[in-house]
């Protein structure tokens, strides 16, 4: 009733949801346009019905917030006034909580990250018991809008490529926009405020907009990221939005256009990438959550692209009434854009001219700092937590240097070694692990269905977080030492290894060849019609003497499987590609990819990622990654039916005399 009768932003009253259906409902969509008339006029989640006890009720108000949010009481304070300021929460009085039966506390923290804003999680989440109540399990996904953001910078790469295909003098440009406060746009329903509300800094705060840290804000969200997304290329076709929002656009700062010196570098049309012929037609742009990634050749198409996207967003978010609401266009990050060639788009650095994605210099420097202090040559043993956190940091480089993974094999096998060992140390030293497994492998949970399955759940969390808080530590061993070398090493300035990989090397591309391989445990051989190459490699005695023709399994260390066998095919077809575009002009094409046909599933994956378990896998992983470091050839890889691999097969199987590529 109090939300109903303060009604203005804090139910979206100055939003015209008949305008906003009729100016989007024709580009997206029936589903998507039902989601937006429902947020709009309804409000948000789309399913919500419970019942909590008294008793529950004030055992959450006693548990009160994470320590976080009591540790930071000045920024918990700053963040409420902004929350209060933008009418996305209503303060009352603390009693309001206690007394009123539709009004809940859902505990808070403060996520803290260097270079970031502190930002307050509500946590909806987080049990102390099997039966506590908390909003993510009562509010369902399944009748939310789909959630499909993730594949927008992949999107936004493939533009980039595109664009040169067709303009290969022309210069590229990025841009980028955030949208202000897009988890706070969808409103709750007035009637379950309460029910997402939690108290702070002595007050209780009647959520109004959703919240970050509910498992319906991300889906809530997406129906009006596709809207927007869907809008940009139907207005980019407008002639008066560049004067519409000159003094918008004239806020921009440009790149300055002698930063870049040298060839752009080029790209080769196929199949999967046409090329974007009229630079005058449609322009898109990509939305990852709330920032909006836009390239265009040329500064009219750039400043056309931005026009629409500001139209856009205004269509959809509303027009900039600053006395009442945010302006949805985020004018603090508008204004610090530099519009250019290279942008750091979600934390890569992106590169138009050279087209590449590489890591950030503050990044590489972060992951090299935690090395040299956190995980120096000197230490000798590790922690679960400890691990994870260092894995976390290097698996990100890959996204700028995927060599990065066949390096890692045994950091991941080691941290999968260090986990079963946390958990049979717990079975034995640990009572209460013990009883949980116990419990969970014998079902013994009482009551309903559903009561069954809070039950289940909250002890599978409860034992993981054992297993991967445990405290015990373990040896660093040779191998890791080695890996971890190699990787401070390679992070160093002068080490002239870049973390940076071609974009054509990492989106969906036709290969400019085609290499087919398979092996014998006597044998293996590869051919490409494509190169005009084909190789034979009989196995020394020394390796088959090592194989399945004289052991009987591989309980033997010095055992090879034909994966390994299978794998060094593909790597010496690999070896053969660098050969042969080394040797002869095959491809005006800076950034060939090559595919690696064979019969074997694990040789295929060890190729696409890594292989953790064989010890001579691992082993020829490292050779493998040392050919991918600065490599100007791809690679991808693809598994076949032996049968449909028969002429690479009849290769490997050569009788007659010794034939070499």
């Amino acid at each position: 009733m109090l939300i109903r009768f303060a009604k203005g932003e804090y139910v979206g009253e100055s939003r015209n949801v008949p305008q906003v259906l009729n100016d989007v409902s024709p580009y997206i969509d029936a589903v998507d346009a039902e989601h937006i008339k429902r947020i709009l006029s309804m409000g948000c989640p789309s399913i919500i019905d419970f019942e909590e006890s008294s008793e529950m009720k004030a055992t959450i108000i006693e548990k009160g917030n994470q320590a976080t949010f009591k540790m930071y009481p000045d920024i918990a304070k700053k963040t409420m006034n902004k929350e209060d300021r933008n009418s996305h929460l209503l303060p009352v009085k603390l009693w309001v909580l206690r007394f009123s039966p539709y009004c809940r506390h859902t505990a808070q923290g403060i996520l803290v990250k260097p270079g970031k804003n502190p930002r307050v999680i509500f946590d909806a989440s987080t049990k102390g018991h099997p039966h506590e109540v908390v909003l993510n399990e009562i509010t369902p996904t399944e009748f939310e809008a789909i959630i499909d953001f993730g594949k927008s910078k992949t999107r936004l790469l493939i533009t980039i490529y595109n664009w040169r295909v067709s303009y290969p003098l022309k210069r590229i440009y990025l841009a980028l926009a955030d949208i202000t406060a897009c988890f706070r746009f969808p409103r709750i329903h007035a009637d379950v405020t309460g029910a997402f509300g939690f108290m702070a800094e002595g007050l209780y705060f009647l959520a109004t907009s959703m919240v970050f840290g509910s498992n319906t804000s991300a889906s809530s969200w997406e129906p009006f990221r596709r809207a927007i997304q869907s809008l940009i290329p139907i207005y980019s076709m407008r002639t008066d939005l560049v004067e519409k929002h000159k003094h918008l656009l004239d806020m921009l700062i440009w790149e300055d256009e002698d930063t870049w010196v040298g060839d752009l570098v080029q790209a080769v049309m196929c199949p999967l990438n046409p090329g974007i012929p009229d630079q005058y037609g449609p322009l898109e742009a990509q939305i990852y959550v709330d920032d909006i990634l836009a390239s265009a050749v040329e500064k009219q198409n750039i400043l056309r692209l931005l026009a629409a996207i500001i139209e856009a967003i205004f269509t959809v978010c509303g027009r900039p009434m600053i006395e009442v609401r945010q302006c949805p266009l985020s004018l603090e990050k508008w204004e610090e854009l530099v519009v250019g060639s290279v942008q750091t788009v979600l934390g890569l650095t992106v590169n138009t001219n050279k087209l590449t994605v590489g890591i950030t210099p503050e990044y590489r420097k972060q992951v090299r700092d935690l090395l040299i202090e956190v995980w120096p040559s000197s230490r000798r043993i590790f922690k679960v937590a400890d691990m994870q956190k260092l894995i976390g940091k290097m698996a990100r480089l890959g996204e700028g240097a995927p060599w990065i993974y066949k390096i890692m094999s045994h950091i991941y096998t080691s941290l999968a070694f260090a986990l079963k060992q946390n958990k049979l140390l717990l079975l034995e030293c640990s009572p209460k692990f013990r009883d949980i497994i116990t419990r969970i492998e014998r079902k013994q949970f009482s009551g309903n269905q559903y009561e069954i399955a809070k039950e289940l759940n909250f002890a599978l969390k409860t034992a993981a977080k054992l297993v991967n808080g445990h405290k015990q530590i373990y040896v660093i061993n040779e191998t890791m030492r080695a890996e971890l070398h190699f990787i401070r090493q390679a992070l160093e300035d002068n080490s002239g290894i870049s973390f940076e990989v071609p974009i054509a090397f990492i989106i969906p591309k036709t290969p400019t060849a085609s290499l087919f391989g398979d092996s014998s445990l006597l044998s293996c051989g590869g051919y490409s019609t494509d190169l005009r190459v084909w190789w034979y490699l009989p196995f020394p005695d020394k390796i088959v003497q090592q194989t399945l023709l004289h052991l009987k399994n591989n309980a033997d260390e010095t055992f090879i499987s034909i994966n390994c066998l299978e794998y060094v095919t593909i790597i010496i077809n690999y070896c053969a590609s660098l050969t042969a575009f080394l040797e002869r002009k095959i491809t005006d094409n800076p950034h060939p990819v090559v595919l690696c046909v064979t019969d074997n599933i694990s040789a295929k994956k060890w190729t696409m990622h890594t292989c953790k378990k064989s010890i001579i896998g691992r082993a020829l992983a490292r050779f493998f990654c040392g050919l991918l470091i600065g490599s100007e050839v791809g690679i991808n890889a693809k598994w076949i039916s032996t049968e449909a691999n028969k002429i690479a097969g009849r290769i490997a199987f050569w009788k007659g005399v010794e034939v070499q590529a």
